[in-house]
């Protein structure tokens, strides 16, 4: 049992972030969830739910406010054909986030963190993108993806610096593509199981032979 000990779980209208206060509260913590928006597909089970705007600074200190622990899950994401077109934008989005949270978490004096980065941080970081894109017809995609890797990098880097600086215990979870119940499914947020999974549904309604995919497939 956590003795009632009040956590944040930001990005709690995404589904891994409403079932995380789903399972917190089970374990015994009192739970703030926040968000730009309430979950798509179920309703949360937090005890004190804020629609906050995590970009800003002041929005980060209200969420933060008597709060002893953090579960930093708030990304703008979603799937390859979405943030092809928002390179800048996610990544500007995402940075603030993550820096905005962390300050937060510093000034408040709260001592641990959880930070939720992406296996794509795992990639060969030597890897050189250039002599990919040049023999790949999909070079936006390659792109995209060393963006999201930067962006996540970028994300630890600050935990990693926080936690020797400001003495803030810090985690980080990279997480594969998920997807499971109350996930996206269409919209662009979706991420690629549950894309291929509603177009290939579509193109057997419609008995077309092909489907769209992003890289390689």
């Amino acid at each position: 049992m956590a003795s009632r000990r009040k956590v944040l779980v930001t990005g709690t209208g995404g589904f891994i972030g409403c079932h995380l206060v789903t399972y917190l509260k089970r374990q015994g913590y009192w739970v703030r969830g926040a968000d730009l928006k309430y979950p798509d597909f179920s309703s949360h089970n937090a005890d004190d739910f804020l629609l906050l705007d995590l970009r800003r600074q002041d929005a980060c200190l209200e969420a933060t406010r008597d709060i002893d622990e953090v579960y930093a899950l708030a990304s703008d994401t979603g799937g390859s054909g979405f943030l092809s077109s928002r390179k800048a934008g996610t990544t500007h989005n995402n940075v603030l986030i993550g820096l905005h949270t962390l300050e937060a978490a510093r000034t408040r004096h709260i001592k641990r963190l959880l930070y939720a980065s992406s296996l794509s941080v795992a990639n060969d970081p030597s890897q050189d993108l250039s002599s990919i894109i040049s023999s790949s017809t999909d070079s936006d995609f390659l792109v995209r993806q060393q963006t999201a890797r930067a962006e996540q990098q970028l994300g630890e880097y600050l935990c990693f610096q926080y936690g020797v600086d400001h003495n803030l215990e810090t985690r980080i979870v990279r997480l594969p593509n998920v997807f499971g119940p109350f996930s996206p499914w269409e919209g662009g947020r979706e991420r690629a199981p549950a894309a291929l999974c509603r177009k290939i549904a579509l193109a057997k309604l419609t008995s077309s032979p092909d489907i769209e995919i992003w890289g390689n497939g």
